[in-house]
């Protein structure tokens, strides 16, 4: 009966090596059929599983490329990809669950660890940025209060926007070419008078990619960049 003593364990695919990263039984205990004796696991590449909102399912699919930082390497940056998208959603979360392939070549990442996944959702390029403050709601309409330079009058846009990228958010229609208020258009009507703060130190040259439209003041210039959503 020395053919029931020897345990294999086989896979196929990914990298040749294994690790036994868990034992359940300890030499000369009993088991039954069926029973768990070794947790076998991958380090590279290594499964990273993150749970998506239903507002974001629909943007996701296979191949997408992701960012994955966790504070045991703090700074570290670990880059992998969507590898597979639960049709599901948990009914107590309305998430689903998603599968991320991580490169891992040094084997920083062990499995249990946390880690904050960042998904690029959508980008454009040449995009009409503004600050997300700048927007308000007037009936139900979402738009911003341009400034027209000439007279330091404001005037109502409405205005349809796209991605949103932390505290800065496109503008897809109409073309925006002043500033925007992002401080106190509450009380603005269209027409209405504001100051505006000295220009003295603040730059208006077009945003870029790398630049992010700050806040503070009256208003803020409307400009052309790159954004994602992540």
């Amino acid at each position: 009966r020395l053919g029931y003593t020897r345990v294999a364990a086989d896979w196929k695919g990914g990298d040749d090596q294994r690790v036994v990263a868990e034992r359940f039984v300890d030499e000369g205990g009993s088991l039954s059929s069926n029973s768990a004796l070794l947790r076998i696991v991958e380090l590279n590449p290594i499964i990273c599983a993150v749970q998506v909102p239903e507002r974001d399912y629909g943007l996701l699919k296979p191949g997408q490329d992701a960012i994955l930082e966790t504070d045991s390497y703090p700074g570290q940056i670990f880059r992998g990809r969507i590898e597979r998208i639960a049709p599901v959603f948990r009914s107590s979360t309305r998430q689903a669950r998603v599968e991320l392939l991580v490169e891992n070549p040094g084997e920083g990442l062990k499995p249990g660890m946390f880690v904050r996944a960042t998904l690029e959702l959508g980008a454009a390029q040449d995009a009409t940025i503004v600050p997300f403050a700048a927007l308000i709601e007037r009936a139900g309409v979402t738009g911003v209060f341009e400034l027209a330079q000439s007279t330091k009058q404001v005037y109502w846009k409405p205005v349809e926007t796209g991605i949103r990228d932390g505290n800065r958010i496109q503008i897809l229609s109409p073309e925006l070419r002043g500033r925007v208020v992002t401080l106190g258009q509450e009380l603005c009507d269209d027409g209405a008078l504001v100051h505006v703060p000295s220009d003295e130190g603040r730059s208006a040259e077009v945003v870029t990619d790398s630049a992010r439209a700050s806040g503070g003041g009256t208003g803020e210039q409307a400009g052309q960049g790159a954004a994602s959503t992540r």
